[in-house]
Parts: C-alpha cells; structure tokens; sequence
C-alpha cells in the first residue's frame, strides 16, 4: 500500500512539473522578448485641434507580413521597405490630421504582421529568424505610434489572431491552436513599452479572436478574415454570435481594399470594411493575376450618418 501511494505521488509530481516546465518556457520566452524592448520616451507633444464630438477617424491597415523579403512584377518587398512606407504613411497622416483639424485617431491593424511560419515557403521569404522579426516589427510598429501621438490622441486596436502569425506546433492544423498567436505578444508589448505616453491607448480586451469596440455610437467588430466562410454574411453571422447589433466589420487578409454595404440603419449603411495590404503585390499574387497596391485607408465617420468618406494613402 505504501509503495501504490508512492507511485500515486510521482506520477502526481511528473504532470506538476510538466506543466510548470511549459509555463516556464513561455514565461522564459517573453522576458528574452523584454529584455530586447526598452520604455519607449514620450516625444515632444504638440497642441492637439478641438474635439469634434460628431466625427470620428479610423486608419487602418493589414497584413504588413514584416520580415518578408521579394520582388514581384511591380512591387519590392523588405525589412527596409516597410521601414520607409511607415515614414511615408506617417507623413501622409500627419497632413490629414492638419487637414481636418483631428483630435483623437483610431488605428486599426488587420493582422499578418510577420510574414511567420505557414508553411516552408515563408521560411523562404523571410529575411531573419521569426523571433528576431517579431521584436524588430514590434519596434517599428511602437515608434510609429509614439510618433503619430505628437499630434493627436492615438487609439490603437491591434487583431489579436491571424493565419500567418498563429504559432502551429506539433504538425497542428490551422485554427486548431489560435491561442497561440504573436500577435498577442506584439500587443502586450506596445502596451509596456507605451505606457508612459498619456496620448496612445493600446487596446488590451479581446472577445475571443475579434476586437469590439464603439465610436461615435456606432458598434465596430474587428478580425483577421481567414475565419470567414463568407465576408458579405460577416456582420449578420458575428451579430448572432455575440448577441450584439455590429455596424461595421473591419477585416484584412485578403491584400485588396474593399468596402460592401450588406445592409441598413436608419440614417446610415451598415458595411464590411476590407482593409488594403501594406505588403502589396506578391509573387503569389502574379500568379494568381491578382494584386493591389501597398496601402492604408482613412475613414472618416459622422454621428447618425456613419461613413461620410475615405481617405486612400498609397504606400508604393
């Protein structure tokens, strides 16, 4: 009996100490992360225009696939390159923020930040160790932020689960470990490294694998889009889901700008928003025939009359 109570206790002991060993790594794995990323400081913040209660503005963009290095038919892709349509898209921002005397600016990111680990092609692609692209992109991405706030109050909403970013151990199918997403690390790292900056928010709650959130009293859900059967469905399909009455669906992963109006409210259209790709043009793309070019979009919405117009920002 005491030697049946013995094994009981090791065998107890062996799955405690697996379990520990797993929650050790990753927690190992973060701080490697954080040692590399220091507090960003608050730049020299201007005087922002008035609030204007009626409008609100949301930049978004999508599948960036950071770390992906090509060249197609009519677009270059690098680490570079994604460093310098940045500082183009910021300068491009800061005109439109002078331009219409804006406030506070919601950013949105569709997902894809990395060009990850999909499939063996896009070990082909990447420029750098995945890990290493991770924390260079999550510098890039907190710079821009940081400097966009010199003029504006900077809402950031960042998808926290994509197709090329979910982490696929052990073989694993797609989706069947969408909890395992570098898009959750980028997040929570924005938030530490730009938490002395009284002007930038970084949204931290997720409902599942979207980003839910109001403005201007119009409700906005956002997600990847690799989890859509049907994009013209999406609203009606995530309104019964969570039970909620969405105006718009922010999406990206499909590298192409769209904007469908799949219905009504009274006084505005309820619509999927597709946002464009910062990659641009890929090799898989020309041989699909398909493409578009690198960009970023600007909505401008209006209280009781939704989307009132969009500004196009072509990065390429």
């Amino acid at each position: 009996e005491l030697r049946e109570e013995r094994i009981k206790l090791r065998t107890e002991n062996v799955e405690r100490n697996r379990f520990e060993i797993a929650k050790s790594r990753k927690d190992l794995c973060y701080e490697k992360i954080a040692d590399r990323i220091t507090t960003l400081p608050v730049p020299t913040l201007e005087p922002m225009y008035p609030n204007k209660d009626e409008l609100g503005y949301i930049l978004d963009f999508s599948d960036i696939h950071y770390n992906a290095e090509f060249k197609s038919i009519t677009n270059s892709y690098s680490r570079d390159i994604a460093k310098e349509r940045f500082e183009k898209l910021l300068g491009e921002v800061f005109d439109f923020i002078d331009n219409n005397k804006v406030n506070t600016l919601y950013v949105v990111n569709g997902g894809d930040s990395l060009q990850g680990m999909l499939r063996m092609s896009d070990l082909k692609l990447n420029d750098m160790g995945v890990i290493d692209s991770l924390v260079e992109f999550q510098k890039v991405m907190a710079t821009f932020l940081n400097e966009l706030s010199r003029k504006c109050n900077v809402r950031y909403y960042h998808v926290n689960s994509a197709n090329h970013t979910e982490v696929r151990l052990l073989n694993a199918k797609a989706g069947s470990m969408s909890v395992e997403d570098l898009e959750k690390i980028i997040v929570n790292y924005l938030h530490d490294v730009l938490e002395e900056n009284p002007r930038v928010y970084i949204n931290k709650e997720f409902c599942q694998d979207t980003i839910q959130f109001n403005m201007n009293g119009f409700e906005f859900i956002c997600i990847h889009g690799h989890q859509l059967k049907n994009i013209k469905n999406g609203i009606k399909d995530l309104s019964d889901k969570w039970d909620k009455k969405f105006d718009y669906l922010i999406l990206g992963h499909y590298h192409s700008g769209i904007e469908m109006v799949v219905g009504e409210r009274e006084g505005y259209a309820k619509e999927v928003l597709v946002c464009p790709s910062f990659v641009g043009t890929c090799p898989y793309a020309d041989k699909l025939m398909v493409g578009g070019k690198a960009m970023a979009k600007i909505h401008t919405f209006k209280e009781k009359k939704g989307r009132i117009n969009t500004f196009n920002i072509i990065l390429n």
